[in-house]
Order: structure tokens, then C-alpha cells, then sequence
């Protein structure tokens, strides 16, 4: 797979303070979360819990901590990226309290995951660093206020997931409440990675993704894992 590079010794690179942990294999993680207005209250809260919850999970993983690069994008009026949270280290990611406020640019947000993890990639390879294919991981309780289903802003950014998933850019999944437009969802992303939550339970989300990224670090030269999934059923992804 091109997300992954087999050989038969890793070079070490030296810590320049930028990467650390350089001979450990990087998985980049970008939580895509809604932080609109709709998400006020408990909502807000759980997806609060369950982030701190996801971290402190890859945190007990003593391999995990070294490999999962974790990168939050908020989407509420503006997507914006936590720079000092950036593509940092599981071990050594603070999670910052989101709260609610905005409307939904979901689409202005998936573009910039997808440019994120294409940069993140390109400076990863500059230094001889291998990675398994980067995650892009959306959560919501509504549906894009930036664009409409069939309009130019809607197939563009559905053309970018499509041709994401076909070259193995990256795996993109999205998590929808029962509030959420799961018609939008199911339009925009792989059928099969499209999911629905049971009120605002995004604990069980972040589970599956914590649960995910330890068996991906401990892959070893594995080119497919099997993962448990929110379903009632398995899945087998190509890392």
C-alpha cells in the first residue's frame, strides 16, 4: 500500500523537536467536530467527556502514545484547528474545552481535514518517517449550513472524499446523531463509514477510534487489520 512503506530496517531519524519518536510508524487522527450552536448543553459536554476519555484511552497504550498523531478541527461559524493541539503526540495532547456557538460549515471543514492530512503526510515523508494511512473522523448533530445537496460547493467537496478513499489518502468516516442529516452523511462519505449515534453517546465513538488506533500502532507489518466497529459487524480496512 502506499500509506505504508515495508522494509527491512528503520533508519532512525534524529529528533529535530518537531517528530518525536521518529523510528515509531505515525497514524494521524483529525476528530472533525461539530461545535455549532445545536450542540449546547449536554451535547457539548459529552463530546467534551468523550474527547478527554479518547485521549486518556491511547495515553495507557504504551505503543499507541507514540504513533497516534492527534489533530482536532472545530466547525461552529469557522472551522478552526487548535494549532497548539496540531498533530501533537497522543502522550502529549491537551485537549482545550470546545463550547457550542455557530452554524455548520461542514464542508469548508472537510476540505481543510483533507489539506491537513495531505500536508501532515508530505512532512512526515520529507523526513523518512512511515505512516499508516491517516484518519479523518466527523462528528455532528446537523447538517452543512455551507452547502446543499447537488450545488458546485456539494460536489467538490463529495468528489475530494470519493477520490480520498479510491487513491487511500485516507480513511474517512462520519458520525451522525439522531438530529444529524444522515441522508447529507450518506451522500458525502463511503457507505460503509457512515454511522449513527444514539443520542449524544459520543464516548462509544471515541471508543471505536481509541480502540482502533492501538491495533493499528501494534499492526506490525500487517497490511490489513481487523477492527471492531459500532455495528453489529467487523470490518477489515487496508492501513
Amino acid at each position: 500500500m502506499e500509506e505504508r512503506r515495508i522494509v527491512t530496517e528503520l533508519i532512525p531519524v534524529p529528533e529535530d523537536g518537531l517528530v518525536k519518536y521518529p523510528y515509531k510508524e505515525k497514524t494521524p487522527v483529525v476528530l472533525l467536530l461539530d461545535t455549532s450552536g445545536s450542540m449546547e448543553g449536554n451535547p457539548i459536554d459529552e463530546l467534551n467527556e468523550g474527547l478527554l476519555q479518547f485521549v486518556q484511552a491511547i495515553r495507557e497504550d504504551e505503543v499507541a502514545k507514540k504513533s497516534v498523531e492527534i489533530c482536532v478541527i472545530e466547525f461552529g461559524d469557522t472551522p478552526r484547528i487548535d494549532e497548539e493541539n496540531s498533530f501533537v503526540l497522543a502522550e502529549d495532547f491537551r485537549p482545550r474545552k470546545m463550547i457550542a456557538d455557530g452554524y455548520t460549515p461542514m464542508g469548508e471543514a472537510i476540505d481543510l481535514a483533507l489539506s491537513e492530512v495531505t500536508s501532515r503526510k508530505a512532512f512526515l515523508r520529507q523526513r523518512g518517517i512511515n505512516l499508516f494511512r491517516p484518519w479523518i473522523v466527523l462528528i455532528t448533530d446537523g447538517k452543512p449550513t455551507d452547502m446543499k445537496i447537488g450545488d458546485r460547493k456539494w460536489f467538490s467537496t463529495k468528489e475530494a472524499i470519493k477520490i480520498a478513499d479510491r487513491d487511500a489518502h485516507c480513511l474517512c468516516w462520519a458520525f451522525g446523531t439522531s438530529k444529524a442529516d444522515m441522508n447529507a452523511l450518506k451522500d458525502l462519505f463511503p457507505d460503509r463509514h457512515v454511522f449513527g449515534i444514539v443520542g449524544a453517546d459520543f464516548t462509544s465513538v471515541f471508543n471505536f477510534v481509541s480502540h482502533s488506533m492501538k491495533i493499528i500502532a501494534r499492526s506490525g507489518g500487517k497490511q490489513e487489520v481487523d477492527l471492531g466497529n459500532p455495528g453489529d459487524f467487523r470490518l477489515k480496512v487496508e492501513i
